[in-house]
């Protein structure tokens, strides 16, 4: 028995280890500035690709990669290939390297990820580690929000971008896209009945406290972001009718703490304001504190209606004609209501079209105006408004695009271009898209390679989705939704040059990638 005991664990070691190595470089690069400049990243590359050797080494007798997995892995390396061979004939060759010395980093990363998923044994546990290292890193930053200087964190400088959540990332919408990548894993967690009740009462806590932290970025990008992931969850989740529930107590949750937090200037527009920031602080952390336990006591006591025979034989029988008779009371409430008020309700509607017809042209038309950006708002203020320099940005990669289309114009050649044609007194190295940027600066060979590397993504989630083969349906949902919204919010950010959010995404995305033949079920701690 002891014997098999041995075995088993070092069979589980070089698993176990990838997922330790992969958290642990992603939570030190998310307290080194989320891993932009390049130190960090050097570093973190040294112990990736020497964790991968390592450990490639150990398993090699052992790996049977699959098909998905190789394609996927090779886009990325050919992608990283491709950018190094195009800083030949770059305008910026050294920052074209640093772009290769990051793909590097990422092209390790998921290859030491599909190592530790294995033949899908340890998916669960890679999940579970990944929305760990986000409640941390998004627990950390509130707190120093709401402590100033906890952690040796910076001080806060009110001038700075309307006083914006920014640390340890070192970037408000990075900051904020990877709160929204933790929210979405953590509600599919919560959501999925084979969760160990545990586990989904914590994860309900967790989502919580990760997108109120989301909030105080300020962050545009990320509310879109969260709002297309869980539109994926809903859709590939099997279990729909949970997600709902859990979506539903969570928004309700978060609904109310962003209302308090709207009535604190402290901790939101001004840190001087009324009783000052850490003051303000102090006070609103028990109510924190009691909203993250009675999302997790309401999770949990949902999670326990669903373990309960009772309450589902009642939701069969009750369940369809509850919903017939509060669909017909609300077709005749609002007949009822127009019958009464058709003058006032056709007026009303009449005026609510228009308006919200002006407000999607001033809108258009202030994200297309060069330069259309309201400084002077702070806070929350900012959410209701699309102007900013994204469009005069992406404008600019395109004609590096349109000069260089098959080639592009080499890597780390954007900062040349928009120094010289921009439009906006702003000082900007990336063109704040991936795609964009990757059309610019690598043409369609690098831009059908990168499609190549999400195309698989994609597929190996459609695969996973119908034959489950690591993970819970609802868990397989909820790992495909966080890289919906990492791809989001990339697409309208530099994402891609902040490892710790990047980093994340290919952990997460790597579960998707079982090796070899589909495993038997086990029961874990992860499952009840």
């Amino acid at each position: 028995m002891r014997e098999d005991g041995l075995t088993k664990l070092r069979r589980a070691s070089p698993g176990l280890a990838a997922t330790a190595v992969v958290t642990g470089v992603i939570l030190w690069l998310a307290f080194h500035q989320g891993g932009y400049f390049e130190d960090a990243r050097l570093d973190a590359a040294v112990v990736v690709w020497a964790a991968l050797a390592l450990l490639a080494a150990i398993e090699l007798p052992r790996l049977r990669p699959s098909t998905a997995a190789l394609v996927a892995l090779g886009a990325l390396g050919l992608l990283t290939a491709w950018t190094a061979l195009s800083t030949t004939w770059s305008p910026d060759a050294p920052r074209g390297e640093r772009l290769v010395d990051l793909d590097l980093l990422y092209v390790g990363i998921f290859a030491l990820g599909i190592l530790a998923v294995g033949s899908g044994r340890y998916a669960r546990v890679i999940l579970l580690a990944a929305l760990g290292a986000c409640t941390a890193i998004l627990g950390v930053a509130l707190w120093a929000r709401l402590h100033p200087g906890a952690f040796g964190s910076p001080l806060p400088d009110p001038r700075l971008d309307g006083y914006r959540m920014e640390w340890p990332l070192g970037y408000w919408n990075a900051l904020g896209g990877l709160g929204v990548m933790g929210a979405t894993l953590a509600v599919g967690v919560a959501a999925d009945p084979r969760s160990a009740i545990a586990w989904r009462a914590v994860s309900a806590a967790a989502a919580t406290l990760m997108l109120v932290a989301a909030y105080l970025t300020f962050s545009r990008g990320s509310i879109v972001a969260f709002g297309v992931g869980m539109l994926v969850l809903v859709a590939l989740g099997g279990h729909r009718a949970s997600v709902v529930a859990t979506l539903v107590l969570v928004g309700a949750t978060v609904g109310l703490l962003v209302l308090r937090l709207e009535a604190i200037p402290a901790l939101t527009t001004d840190p001087a304001a009324g009783p000052g920031q850490a003051e303000a602080g102090r006070d609103f952390v028990p109510t924190l504190v009691l909203a993250m336990g009675l999302a997790a006591v309401a999770q949990g006591l949902l999670a326990v209606g669903n373990r309960s025979v009772a309450m589902a034989d009642l939701v069969r029988r009750t369940g369809r004609p509850l919903a017939v008779l509060l669909t017909s009371a609300a077709v005749i409430g609002a007949v009822g209501a127009y019958v009464v008020r058709a003058d006032a309700i056709e007026g009303r509607v009449s005026n609510a079209l228009e308006d919200s017809g002006d407000w999607i042209s001033t809108q258009w038309d202030e994200f297309n105006r060069p330069g259309a950006q309201r400084e002077a708002e702070r806070g929350s203020a900012r959410l209701d408004t699309a102007a900013g320099t994204r469009s005069d940005l992406w404008d600019i990669a395109l004609d590096s695009f349109a000069a260089a289309p098959v080639w592009g114009e080499g890597a780390g050649s954007y900062q040349t271009r928009f120094f010289r044609t921009r439009t906006v007194d702003e000082n900007v190295q990336n063109a704040h898209s991936l795609e964009f940027e990757t059309l610019g600066e690598l043409g369609l060979v690098g831009a059908l390679l990168l499609l190549a590397f999400l195309g698989a993504i994609v597929a190996a989630l459609v695969r996973s989705r119908r034959r489950r083969l690591a993970l819970p349906t609802t868990q397989t949902a909820a790992a495909g939704a966080t890289v919906a919204v990492w791809l989001v919010h990339a697409s309208v950010d530099w994402d891609w040059q902040v490892p710790a959010m990047t980093g994340t995404a290919l952990l997460v995305a790597a579960t998707l990638f079982p090796t070899g033949r589909r495993i038997r079920r086990r029961r874990s701690a992860f499952v009840a």
